[in-house]
This record gives C-alpha cells, structure tokens and sequence, in this order.
C-alpha cells in the first residue's frame, strides 16, 4: 500500500474516469486530487504541487499534450512525473506525449495492477533525484 502522504493529480473531463481513478487509487493509500480540464489543472498542479500527474490526452479546451508542455517548463513541476492517458493509441500520439515530457504514455483501458507498479516506481525514482 502506498504512503498516505502521496498525492496524485489527476486532470480528466470524463467524470467516470475521475470517480474510478480516485475510488481506486484512494484504495491504495494515495490522496487523488482532481481537475476538470487544462486550465485548472495547471492551475492545481502550481497550487498544490502533487507527487505525479495522470493527465487525459484529449480534453475540451487545452490538450493533455499542451498542458504537458507547460507543466515541463514550469520550475516547480518540471520533474514532476506526469502520465498522459489516452484511447487513441497510435505512435503519433505517443511521440507528441514523449515530445511534451511526458513519463509514461498510458493506454485507455489500462490495467490496474500494471498502473499502480508505474507509478510506484516513478514515485520511487522521482523520490530519489530529490
């Protein structure tokens, strides 16, 4: 189980996802914080300062790949880590993902055990270069 201290923002339109997400991550010990879109997640992502980021590829005003470009050039959540979660999983996608900064390039549906050992250990790694 994870350390209750550690915070996970997840940036997502899609309620459904957002309900899963926090039910399932809260299971394992970790606080989920939640924004709605771009805009407030970058802002929370300033405010609040997460330990790691789940950030939807496609949302209504700025794309999960923009916001990852701004989180990057921001000093204070530069090296966050930062997964971008998409169904669309063609390699153009993937490499705009890699190309904004992103962490891990995570597919919709994904499994849970395989995203709960991910962000462990890009907790772990992150953790380390403090």
């Amino acid at each position: 189980m994870a350390a209750t201290n550690q915070r996970i923002l997840l940036i997502d339109d899609d309620v459904e996802i957002q309900d899963f997400i926090t039910t399932f991550l809260g299971i394992e010990g970790y606080q989920v914080l939640l924004a709605a879109n771009g805009a407030t997640g970058l802002t929370a992502a300033r405010r609040e300062r997460p330990d790691l980021i789940l950030l939807d590829i496609s949302m209504p005003d700025i794309s999960g790949v923009e916001v990852c470009q701004r989180l990057r050039a921001g000093a204070e959540t530069a090296a966050t880590p930062i997964f971008i979660l998409s169904a669309r999983t063609d390699d153009r996608e993937r490499e705009r993902a890699a190309e904004a900064g992103a962490s891990r390039f995570v597919d919709k549906p994904f499994q849970n055990d395989a995203l709960l050992r991910w962000i462990s250990e890009a907790l772990q790694a992150a953790g380390s270069n403090e």
